[in-house]
């Protein structure tokens, strides 16, 4: 199956319409639309694994590959740990990201 057909797939699987998926990757329901419809076929890297994370797939999976590579495996661990890290940013405080970065700042041995 090629890319359009795979995102269609995994979205209707995951029971989310195009507008839905637009929404939570950030994007115009339209935008979703021209993928699906292999208008667009060059969407960027990020784009595609905000996509594949949405709807718990691989990246890989979306392009048609069976395995995933480590490098990739990796690249999908750090960017849902980025997800997490900046859905948790935005419901913290000014003063809980102070406290966040100051620790960070131990941590990577750059205390003031």
């Amino acid at each position: 199956m090629s890319l359009a057909e795979n995102i269609r797939a995994a979205r209707k699987r995951k029971g989310m319409t195009q507008e839905e998926l637009g929404r939570r990757i950030g994007v115009a329901k339209q935008t979703i639309q021209k993928y699906e419809n292999g208008i667009v076929t060059n969407i960027p890297v990020e784009r595609l694994r905000a996509i594949a994370a949405v709807l718990n797939v691989s990246a890989t999976e979306l392009m048609g590959y069976d395995e995933v590579s480590p490098v990739e495996e990796k690249q999908d661990e750090l960017f849902e740990k980025r997800k997490i890290l900046f859905d948790l940013s935005s419901k913290a405080t000014e003063e809980d990201l102070d406290k966040f970065i100051k620790m960070l700042n131990v941590m990577l041995g750059e205390d003031e």
